[in-house]
């Protein structure tokens, strides 16, 4: 036989012709298995469709040479099908995955058609062959990895193997929905209140003063459409004495606020002033420190400023400086960390900015970086988390959408990147469930929600 071992319903090729006699092999005979009769072929050879149960089969040859001598011995050969190989079936309950979020496998769907799976074994990337009672598993990332290997290996009744895997791209950041409800936009502001996050206005082409909010940050409710303080973009939000507070930014026709709204609904927006003393701005940012809000720089009466304003209800503002020392800038980042306010990047009407300084009163400032490692950029967003300050994203001489922390403002680490969310600017980020959130924003816009999360 060409082959002596087969599988289920392969052609199997017998071979009489390399059989001799003194004379000349006048007939040739072949006597299949389960059969008493001979079959005659004209050449010895013959070819057939094999058996469809596996198992050993034997084949005999008989000929007869030209004096009528049927040979005395007949030969023999024996077929060994073998069953079906298994199907390996290796599927993910996603495809990208966020670090230290659960990486669903299934391995179950595989088969073997003519017995069963009886071992099933997983590896990722190179490491050893795990099994798995059942075939599908959970494991837990803990490094961020475009292709992240997940190798699946069957084994049947037959002792037969086979393979199949899947690729999985383990991101800094998760997905948690790619088409929110609420409209794809950027220069937006976000807080957290009453257990909730909130989206506040923005720009999607056109501007908007809706707002919307989020018990988990998958499903967004809308509060209003049309919030009483008008449609604007950068501008900036706090909570502060219990209400989420707006705070200025720009409107259309190149109109700018200087007014101050708050609310303890999202639905009723009330005016705290309209004419703020720190004037009308956009661009600005506004933390909470010391029992008061702050308005830390911007663009105002079309020029950059450095200037610091705080208030403690909101209508009366008052002056920490004119001039903080920090160049005048508009689009920075500004956090609260280890008692002190700090600003970050920016983009001061030339050029974007990637200095860092800090103020334990607002009044006098102190830089520690006047390039920190990460690129200059703007309309980046930031968040202490974990004891550390967090740059994420923004604008410079490209789109970024990486991740850097520092916990003394100095020292700047890359955390990724490629945090998975694309590039991203304009977004709004908040701390909500002790996770980070990036809402929105992007190149191109989006209106998709990411979180981080450490194990």
């Amino acid at each position: 036989a060409s082959q002596t071992q087969i599988g289920l319903n392969d052609t199997i090729h017998l071979i009489g012709s390399e059989s001799t006699d003194n004379d000349r092999i006048v007939k040739y005979e072949w006597r299949f298995p389960n059969d008493t009769s001979w079959l005659p072929v004209s050449t010895g050879d013959t070819s057939f469709i094999g058996p469809s149960v596996a198992g050993n089969y034997t084949y005999y040859l008989r000929v007869t040479d030209a004096d009528s001598e049927v040979s005395k011995n007949t030969a023999s050969v024996i077929i060994n099908v073998k069953g079906s190989l298994p199907i390996a079936v290796a599927k993910a309950q996603a495809q990208v995955v966020g670090l230290y979020d659960t990486i669903f496998l299934k391995g179950s769907e595989s088969k073997d058609l003519d017995g069963y799976i009886k071992k099933y074994e997983w590896k990722f990337n190179d490491g050893a062959w795990v099994q798995v009672p059942t075939g599908d598993t959970a494991i837990l990332p803990l490094v961020v990895s475009p292709a992240f290997i997940c190798s699946l290996r069957v084994t049947d009744d037959d002792d037969d193997t086979a393979k199949s895997y899947v690729n999985i791209a383990i991101t800094k950041f998760t997905l948690l929905n790619d088409q929110v409800e609420f409209t794809a936009r950027s220069d937006h502001s976000s807080v957290v209140f009453n257990n909730k996050i909130w989206v506040i206005g923005g720009n999607e082409g056109s501007l908007k003063n809706d707002v919307w909010y989020s018990a988990t940050g998958k499903n967004w409710t809308r509060s209003t459409s049309a919030a009483a303080f008008g449609p604007r973009y950068q501008s900036a939000s706090v909570v502060f004495n219990n209400k989420m507070w707006v705070v200025g930014g720009a409107g259309n026709n190149n109109d700018y606020f200087s007014d101050v709204w708050h609310s303890t609904d999202g639905i009723t927006w009330d005016s705290a002033t309209t004419q703020a003393a720190f004037g009308k701005r956009s661009g600005h940012a506004c933390v909470v420190f010391n029992n008061a809000i702050w308005v830390i720089g911007g663009y105002a009466d079309k020029a950059y400023t450095n200037d610091a304003w705080y208030s403690t209800n909101g209508s009366t503002w008052n002056t920490a400086t004119v001039s903080g020392g920090f160049p005048a800038r508009a689009l920075h980042t500004c956090l609260v960390y280890n008692n002190k306010i700090w600003i970050i990047g920016g983009y001061n009407g030339g050029s974007r900015l990637n200095d860092v300084w800090y103020s334990s009163d607002g009044v006098t400032w102190g830089q520690t970086n006047i390039h920190a490692q990460f690129s200059i950029r703007a309309e980046c967003a930031g968040a202490v988390y974990e004891n550390k300050m967090w740059v994420i994203g923004g604008r410079g001489e490209t789109y970024y959408k990486d991740i850097w922390s520092s916990d003394d403002g100095v020292i700047w680490t890359k955390e990724t990147d490629d945090a998975g969310f694309g590039y991203k600017y304009g977004h709004s980020t908040v701390l909500f469930q002790n996770r980070i959130f990036v809402i929105s924003g992007g190149n191109p816009l989006r209106t998709d929600v990411w979180y981080y999360k450490t194990p």
